[in-house]
């Protein structure tokens, strides 16, 4: 006798090519998109003192679960909750242009006349469209805030379920524990430690700034030479050590010099792939908030040296 599951296994339909296809481009699109969300929320976090160790917290925590041979896709945490907040970014920067739009035409109706008639219908209008705005994308957010909740409000479903009061009373408790999933406490614990750490290992470059804060020669040049050498030392070891320091979490693994030898001899790639990947090349990104622009009064600088290397240049022919 035939089995009748396998009757059922062979007349199942398999995924079509295209299918495979667009769920694999979906897949990469959303994955990118986190990805960009995660390196500028890490940015932002970069650009505030003391916040900042939260992102040095998680930079180490990358670090140590790649140290550990935790698989590169699975040693970014938090990387979906990422994407949710850089969506709900990008939906009220969209959300929000209707309304400062009719605030800008609003402004500019009262400068040409402040007790017009269209300058009253433009505030309305501005206040009206920042009410059905936010209401928009709250119904967006309880409903799971996905790019699908954004761009279709389900009106059916609005009007069956959005006066129910079941429908708004979960909702505080599902946001506290979305932004509870980031443990930011655990990752700024963490980063503080390690720039507790990284800073002790760092003291000789503390000698050098006050060796050479006066160019002072003789016995200062010789206590900064020391001094850059045991600083080189220190960075021979310290990328490694932060690698094993956020593996272990342990504050006292920042400082264990031969062990880290042992486990380099055990595992040289592991290591090198936490320290190219996480201590590298990902903090890169997070300057890029930091980046200003030069200041107006120097920007025309160069155009004087310009200026006056083509004087010579003329003089000369």
């Amino acid at each position: 006798m035939t089995d009748p599951t396998d009757s059922l296994s062979i007349g199942t339909p398999k995924p079509r090519l295209l299918k495979r296809v667009f769920i694999r481009i979906r897949w990469l699109v959303t994955t990118c998109f986190c990805i960009l969300s995660l390196i500028v929320l890490l940015a932002s976090l970069t650009a505030i003192p003391i916040v900042q160790l939260i992102a040095l917290g998680y930079l180490l925590d990358v670090s140590g679960r790649l140290k550990s041979g935790v698989k590169l896709r699975d040693s970014l945490p938090q990387l979906r909750e990422a994407g949710v907040v850089g969506m709900a970014v990008i939906a009220i920067f969209i959300a929000a242009l209707p309304t400062r739009l009719l605030t800008h035409w609003e402004s500019v109706a009262q400068v040409i006349d402040a007790n017009s008639e269209q300058a009253k219908l433009l505030r309305v209008a501005a206040m009206t469209s920042s009410a059905i705005a936010t209401f928009y994308l709250i119904w967006a957010w309880i409903r799971g805030a996905t790019l699908r909740s954004y761009l279709w409000p389900q009106p059916k479903r609005f009007f069956r379920e959005a006066w129910r009061w079941k429908t708004w009373k979960d909702a505080p408790d599902r946001l506290w524990e979305f932004t509870a999933s980031f443990d930011l406490l655990r990752y700024f614990w963490l980063g503080l430690r390690g720039a507790i750490g990284t800073l002790i290992w760092l003291s000789p470059s503390v000698i050098i700034i006050f060796a050479f804060r006066e160019g002072e020669t003789g016995l200062a040049g010789l206590l900064g030479f020391v001094a850059i050498l045991c600083l080189a030392f220190s960075l021979l070891y310290l990328p490694m050590l932060q690698a094993h320091f956020a593996s272990e979490n342990r504050l006292t693994a920042i400082f264990e010099r031969k062990k880290i030898r042992q486990l380099f001899r055990a595992s040289p790639w592991s290591y090198l792939m936490a320290m190219v990947f996480a201590l590298f090349i990902t903090p890169i990104p997070l300057y890029l908030l930091k980046i200003e622009a030069t200041p107006k009064e120097v920007v025309w600088l160069p155009c004087l040296v310009d200026r006056k290397s083509t004087r010579l240049n003329s003089s000369h022919a």
